[in-house]
């Protein structure tokens, strides 16, 4: 017998107090260990907040890791799109509209002189023009408003992944509502 209790939803605020202490001490690496163990669990137990909450998380580490960390993030979030479901898909399609549009901000200077290639390789962000990333990121955006639900899905189940004070009480009560205001 084991003495080891199960993991229950009470158990992620202690494990992410835990991720943030990592991250405060600059361990990284440990953070995204403990960030995708997280991330597993929350899959596994069909916890939507949770798993968007590992996946931002995990994309700010690998941003900071590695040294193609932005496109990193950008394939893994295009790789979790293909599968997700309601009411996660929505909220990765604006995530990776949001990657897009910071991606060419930060790369302007290398992307302002790149013409729109005929047999650009979607999958290589490298061979992207500047109006291509800005087209798949608007297209993103309009993609997360257009889900069937939005409008009726409370933001109470995304507390999680909502920064306190930012969606003031009545303001955006809907999951339609925050991501119509991230689109715009």
């Amino acid at each position: 017998f084991s003495t080891k209790r199960p993991m229950t939803l009470k158990d992620y605020p202690k494990e992410w107090k835990q991720i943030d202490s990592l991250e405060n001490q600059g361990l990284l690496r440990s953070a995204l260990e403990k960030v995708d163990a997280l991330y597993s669990r929350a899959k596994q137990e069909k916890e939507s907040a949770q798993v968007l909450k590992a996946l931002i998380y995990r994309c700010k580490y690998v941003s900071n890791l590695e040294e193609n960390g932005e496109i990193l993030s950008i394939n893994r979030l295009r790789e979790e799109l293909g599968t997700a479901d309601f009411p996660e898909k929505p909220i990765i399609q604006s995530m990776l509209g949001q990657l897009y549009q910071k991606y060419q901000d930060e790369n302007y200077w290398r992307l302002s002189n790149r013409t729109t290639i005929a047999d650009y390789k979607p999958d290589d962000l490298a061979t992207w023009s500047a109006e291509q990333i800005q087209d798949e990121s608007a297209k993103l955006y309009l993609a997360s408003v257009e889900g069937q639900g939005l409008r009726s899905t409370p933001l109470k189940n995304f507390d999680p992944i909502l920064l306190p004070g930012v969606n003031t009480e009545g303001l955006r009560p809907t999951l339609f509502d925050v991501l119509a205001h991230r689109a715009i």
